[in-house]
C-alpha cells in the first residue's frame, strides 16, 4: 500500500484512515456529537426568524 512518491494528501487519507480504526469508539461519539450539534445549530438558524 506504501509505494515511493506517495502524495502527500494520500499519506493524510491514509493517517485519517489509519486514526478511524485504532479509535473508532471515540471517531463515532464525536461524529454524532457533531451532527446533532450541525442539527440544532441548522434548526436554530432556520426557526431564528420564525421566532
Amino acid at each position: 500500500m506504501w509505494q515511493l512518491g506517495a502524495t502527500g494528501w494520500e499519506v493524510g487519507v491514509m493517517g485519517i484512515l489509519y486514526f478511524i480504526h485504532r479509535n473508532a469508539r471515540i471517531v463515532l461519539v464525536a461524529a454524532v456529537v457533531g451532527a446533532a450539534l450541525g442539527a440544532a445549530g441548522a434548526i436554530g438558524w432556520i426557526t431564528a426568524p420564525l421566532g
